[in-house]
C-alpha cells in the first residue's frame, strides 16, 4: 500500500471480512494527502484483522513494503500473465486442441490402434498432459475403446448408441467410460501393450486426480480469476 503521506497517488484499501458481522470495507482516498479520515479506518481495520505492524503507515517506510499485503493480491486477480479477452480466448483454443491431439494422437492412434509410432519425449508429453487436464489412465482409456472396437454395437460394448441411446452416450458418456473402467477382466484383456513404467505405475495410475487438481492452481496462477473458467473448459 502507498504511503498515505504521498502526493498524487490514490490509496486503495480492500479489508477482508472481519469478525462475525461478515461487513467488508472499502476505502479510497482523494488525489493528494491522506486524511484523518484515511489513517484512522486504517488502523482501525488492521486492528481487527490482527495484523498490527504489517499495515503500518509510517511515512519512513519504503512505498513497496506498505503494498504487499492487499496491493499483492489485486496485482495477480488476473494471474501472473494478465491476459486480456482476446488473450484467455486464445490460451483457451490452445489447451484444448492440444488435448484433442494428445487424445487423437497418442490415446486413439498410438496406443488403441498401433497405427503411429511416436518419439518417447512425445509419449510422455501426451501422457503428462491428459494426466494434468483430464485425469485419465491410459491403460483404462485403451482398453474400453478397443472393447467397443471388439464388440461394437452389440451387447457388451460399452459405450454403444444402439445400447444404451444416443442421449445416454453424448451426456453420460463419461459415467459409462468409469463404469466400464472398473472392470479388472476388460483391463487385463484389452489393456495389454500401454505403458507400464514407474511414472505410470506411481504416478498416473495411482494418482490420477492430482493431476486435474494441480492444473487449477496452475491455471489460478497463470491466469488468475478468469483461470476458473478456462479450467472448467479444459475438464
Amino acid at each position: 500500500m502507498v504511503s498515505p503521506t504521498t502526493r498524487g497517488i490514490n490509496p486503495l484499501l480492500v479489508v477482508s471480512t472481519s469478525g462475525s458481522s461478515g461487513m467488508k470495507r472499502a476505502y479510497a482516498a482523494a488525489k493528494g494527502p491522506a486524511t484523518g479520515r484515511f489513517r484512522d479506518l486504517v488502523q482501525e481495520t488492521t486492528g481487527c484483522l490482527g495484523v498490527g505492524s504489517s499495515f503500518s503507515y509510517s511515512a519512513a517506510d519504503p512505498p513497496s513494503m506498505k503494498a504487499q499485503p492487499v496491493q499483492m493480491v489485486f496485482d495477480h486477480l488476473y494471474g501472473v500473465l494478465g491476459l486480456g479477452f482476446w488473450g484467455y480466448l486464445v490460451a483457451a483454443l490452445v489447451v484444448m486442441h492440444i488435448t484433442l491431439i494428445a487424445i487423437t494422437l497418442f490415446y486413439h492412434r498410438e496406443q488403441a490402434h498401433r497405427s503411429v509410432d511416436l518419439h518417447p519425449l512425445l509419449q510422455h508429453f501426451f501422457r503428462f498432459w491428459l494426466w494434468l487436464n483430464t485425469g485419465a489412465i491410459t491403460k483404462e482409456w485403451v482398453a474400453v475403446h478397443r472393447k467397443h472396437h471388439a464388440m461394437c454395437e452389440t451387447e457388451g460394448d460399452p459405450h454403444s448408441p444402439q445400447i444404451y441411446g444416443l442421449g445416454t452416450v453424448l451426456l453420460r458418456g463419461a459415467e459409462l467410460y468409469r463404469r466400464e473402467a472398473k472392470n479388472r477382466e476388460t483391463l487385463e484383456k484389452y489393456g495389454r501393450g500401454t505403458p507400464d513404467d514407474w511414472l505410470e505405475r506411481h504416478l498416473y495410475t495411482r494418482w490420477p486426480n492430482l493431476g486435474i487438481a494441480s492444473l487449477l492452481f496452475v491455471d489460478l496462477f497463470l491466469f488468475g480469476v478468469p483461470g476458473i473458467i478456462l479450467y472448467a473448459v479444459q475438464l
